[in-house]
C-alpha cells in the first residue's frame, strides 16, 4: 500500500478551521487509511492508502468536509516528492538551524510564482524549485522583510514548512 504525506495549508491557525488531529486520524483511519499518524497541530500527516494522488486528497477533503465543516486545502505528496524537495535545497550547505529554513510547497500544477526575484533588507535569501519555494531567513522570520514579501507573493497558493518539520516528515514516512 503507497505511503503518503499529506500538508494542509491554512488549518488550526487563530482558532479558525479547527481539525483535531486525533479526530482526524480516526475518521482517516475508518475510511480506509492504515498507519495514520500525525506531527504538530498545524496539519502534517502521513499515511497508507492504497490509491493515487487524486484519490487520497479526494477522500480526505470529504472527510474534513464531513467531519469538520470545511473545504480543506491540502497537498499531497509522495515520500520521493518529499525527499527531492530536500534535496534540492540550494541553501543546505548555510543552514545552520533548520527552524530559519523553509520550504513552501506549490498548492497546485499550475505553474509556480516567481520569487527569485524579489530582495530583502536583511541576510534572508529565497531561491525556487520545481516542488518548493526555499526561503532562508538567518534571523528569523519576524524580522525579516523578505518573509514578507515571500508570504504575501504566495498567498494562497503555497503552504509553507520549516526544515525541521519537512525532516520529521520524511523520517516518519521511512519508518
Amino acid at each position: 500500500m503507497p505511503r503518503w504525506v499529506i500538508l494542509f495549508r491554512g488549518i488550526n491557525v487563530g482558532g479558525h478551521r479547527k481539525v483535531a488531529m486525533a479526530e482526524l486520524r480516526a475518521q482517516m483511519g475508518a475510511a480506509g487509511f492504515a498507519d495514520v499518524r500525525s506531527y504538530i497541530q498545524s496539519g502534517n500527516v502521513v499515511a497508507d492508502f492504497d490509491g493515487d494522488r487524486a484519490q487520497v486528497s479526494a477522500c480526505i477533503r470529504d472527510i474534513v468536509a464531513r467531519a469538520f465543516g470545511f473545504d480543506a486545502d491540502l497537498l499531497v505528496l509522495s515520500p520521493d516528492d518529499l525527499n527531492d524537495a530536500l534535496a534540492g535545497n540550494p541553501f543546505a550547505t548555510v543552514v545552520d538551524d533548520p527552524s530559519r529554513m523553509h520550504l513552501f510547497f506549490h498548492m497546485n500544477s499550475a505553474a509556480p510564482t516567481a520569487i527569485a526575484d524579489l530582495t530583502a533588507d536583511d541576510a534572508a535569501r529565497a531561491d525556487e524549485g520545481p516542488l518548493a519555494h526555499y526561503l532562508w531567513t538567518p534571523e528569523g522570520m519576524s524580522k525579516s522583510t523578505l518573509a514578507d514579501k515571500v508570504s504575501r507573493r504566495l498567498a494562497g497558493k503555497a503552504t509553507a514548512r520549516n526544515l525541521r518539520t519537512c525532516e520529521k516528515l520524511v523520517q516518519m514516512a521511512q519508518s
